[in-house]
């Protein structure tokens, strides 16, 4: 999902702002079937790759408190953007935000057909609005942590095909929440901000103009 958001990022988020790749995940032949990257990129680390396309900088490894994102006290992020495939990864994003780390996190997901993304602040934390609520599978769900050595992101990746277009209507979700927040955010309560957009194979509705 990420290969899909870091060129709409690019063309919507301010020039000025500072874009940094965490991942550590190798780009394989089975991953072009969703993933936006050319073949000459086959073997590389996909933070790498895309770091590359785009002029970025980035962190080949996996999120956890010890990557540079975590570790650089100084800097304030002003949105985490999480692609990831897996409960814990997630969990810790929220974790991040709740500790000021970023006022804001955007996380996305899709399966076959579906997609959607989702927001988060640290005062929503206990409220409807915290996924930890309204997905309570993320408290406790620890199936394809990369971080654990047990976990097989490979077996579970071939028994969840995704389409290509899931993966990218789901980045566009990520990106069109963080813009209706950023630009129209403050004019709304709490109760009336959008916290997800979702799509489904059933809640297409196409008309005859």
């Amino acid at each position: 999902m990420a290969s899909w958001l870091v060129p709409l990022l690019k063309h919507t988020l301010p020039a000025d702002i500072k874009i940094m790749l965490v991942d550590g995940d190798q780009l394989e032949m089975r991953n072009l079937d969703r993933q936006f990257f050319g073949m000459e990129y086959i073997g590389w680390n996909k933070a790498e790759a895309l770091a590359h396309m785009y002029g970025l900088e980035y962190d080949p490894a996996y999120l956890s408190r010890d990557s540079r994102l975590v570790l650089n006290q100084e800097e304030v992020w002003s949105t985490i953007w999480c692609c990831a495939d897996n409960h814990p990864a997630r969990k810790l994003v929220l974790e991040l935000v709740d500790e000021d780390k970023s006022p804001l996190c955007i996380i996305g997901g899709n399966e076959y057909t579906d997609s959607e993304a989702y927001a988060y602040t640290a005062d929503r934390k206990g409220t409807s609005s915290d996924p930890r609520i309204f997905y309570p599978e993320l408290c406790d769900d620890e199936t394809g942590d990369p971080l654990n050595p047990y976990a097989c992101q490979g077996v579970a990746q071939r028994a969840n095909p995704q389409l290509a277009l899931a993966n990218y209507l789901a980045a566009g979700m990520m990106v069109h929440l963080w813009w209706f927040i950023a630009h129209h955010g403050h004019e709304v309560s709490m109760d009336n901000w959008p916290k997800v957009h979702q799509s489904n194979f059933a809640m297409f509705n196409t008309r005859h103009l």
